[in-house]
């Protein structure tokens, strides 16, 4: 069975600094789990944003920064 893609991901090199992903998106663009990006959170190595109760995103700039690092 095919693992499911979702398009932030597929599209994570054509999004602009500026924009915000979920940590899905985060932990398989740098090949970690999302527990490991939640450890980076509490650490400090990564920002997350609240969009509400249930909503927290990173931005896209930061996570190429990351990367590039």
């Amino acid at each position: 069975m095919a693992t499911k893609i979702n398009e932030s991901t597929e599209n994570f090199d054509a999004l602009p600094d500026a924009a915000h992903v979920p940590a899905r998106t985060v932990a398989t663009v740098i090949g970690m789990s999302e527990a490991t990006v939640w450890r980076m959170v509490k650490r400090g190595k990564l920002t997350a944003k609240k969009l509400g109760e249930r909503a927290t995103r990173f931005n896209v700039g930061e996570v190429r920064k990351l990367i590039a690092a």
